[in-house]
Formats: C-alpha cells, structure tokens, sequence
C-alpha cells in the first residue's frame, strides 16, 4: 500500500487548456457511474473484477477524449 501512495504522489497532471480539466471531470464522474452501474446490474461480482472493468471503461474512454480534444488545444 506505501508503494500504491508513494507513486500517487508523485503523478504530475499536465493541464494545456480547460478541455483537459473537462475531459478529467468527465473520466471521475464516468468511473463513479460505471461503479455503480455494475453494483446494480452485478451485484455478486468482486469488487476486484468491478474495478477492473471500470479502469479499462476509463482508459479506453479517456485516449479517445484525450485524441479528440489534442486538435482543439493546440496553438
């Protein structure tokens, strides 16, 4: 667990423009919807498998925003 903080801890976010903030407020609210959305239609899946399937939503969701808004950021 110290290993999963200290890594944390050292992530730097590099914001170019308001999009991105959007884009990550976006990804948050989408992981907190897909969590919940799989508690309700699963309710017997591990937490584990959950969190698993909502970081692979994030990660897919987040290179094609990440994509689409490159174009509307640069100067």
């Amino acid at each position: 667990m110290d290993f999963i903080m200290t890594s944390m801890r050292r992530t730097r976010i590099h914001v170019r423009s308001w999009h991105d903030i959007v884009l990550y407020v976006l990804l948050i609210g989408l992981y907190i919807l897909t969590d919940f959305l799989l508690k309700k239609v699963a309710p017997n899946m591990s937490p584990k498998v959950r969190g698993i399937i909502c970081v692979i939503v994030i990660v897919i969701v987040g290179v094609i925003g990440y994509i689409a808004i490159t174009p509307l950021t640069q100067k």
